[in-house]
């Protein structure tokens, strides 16, 4: 997704997806280590890209959904 504001335009998640509204909370990127330092690394990626990681390595993935 497209930046907007102050976002960066990423959102992540753990676990399963709901479609509940306040399923998304904000999460400063200076916190990011502490949620999850795995992801750091992928902040940088371009609009339109998303990334997977799980526990069993053979799942995780880059893909670009544009």
């Amino acid at each position: 997704m497209e930046p907007v504001g102050d976002t960066t335009g990423w959102y992540i998640w753990a676990g399963e997806y709901s479609d509940a509204d306040d399923f998304f909370v904000p999460l400063h990127t200076a916190h990011v280590d502490e949620w999850d330092p795995k992801i750091k690394k992928y902040l940088g990626l371009a609009p339109g890209w998303r990334f997977l990681i799980a526990e069993d390595l053979r799942m995780c993935g880059l893909t670009n959904s544009y």
